[in-house]
């Protein structure tokens, strides 16, 4: 039996700090400032999880992080498209067998499509056969 490489992958609360992350880019963020924008978002968690998260991003390699002073700055290591796709990938894998038919069909059955969207799509497909 073949070992699969090991892909990293965010939790969900990685992915709200990664998303700020990816907002400042080669700004760089603090965890305080971190905590503020979050805390602006409505998400309210203390010092110290932020910076667990970041540091489980920096681990995970999505994050690097330069010391200035006796402050972190964080930066992303990752492209917000990339990463999107990558995600995006996994979770149509996960969900819909890899099937794009299906996803699209599960929006369809609820008319959470509508025909501009439609539109859309068929525009796009037939510009990218």
């Amino acid at each position: 039996m073949r070992k699969k490489s090991e892909v990293k992958t965010a939790s969900k609360s990685e992915e709200k700090v990664l998303g700020i992350l990816l907002d400042k880019g080669d700004e760089g963020l603090t965890v305080r400032e971190a905590c503020s924008i979050l805390e602006a978002k409505g998400t309210k968690w203390a010092t110290r999880t932020v910076s667990t998260f970041l540091d489980r991003l920096e681990e995970k390699g999505f994050a690097t992080h330069e010391k200035k002073g006796i402050t972190n700055y964080y930066y992303p290591t990752v492209d917000r498209e990339k990463y999107g796709v990558e995600e995006g990938k996994r979770f149509l894998e996960t969900f819909f067998g890899s099937s794009i038919k299906d996803f699209v069909s599960a929006f369809a059955k609820d008319d959470e499509l509508s025909e501009k969207d439609l539109d859309e799509l068929k525009e796009w497909v037939n510009k990218n056969k």
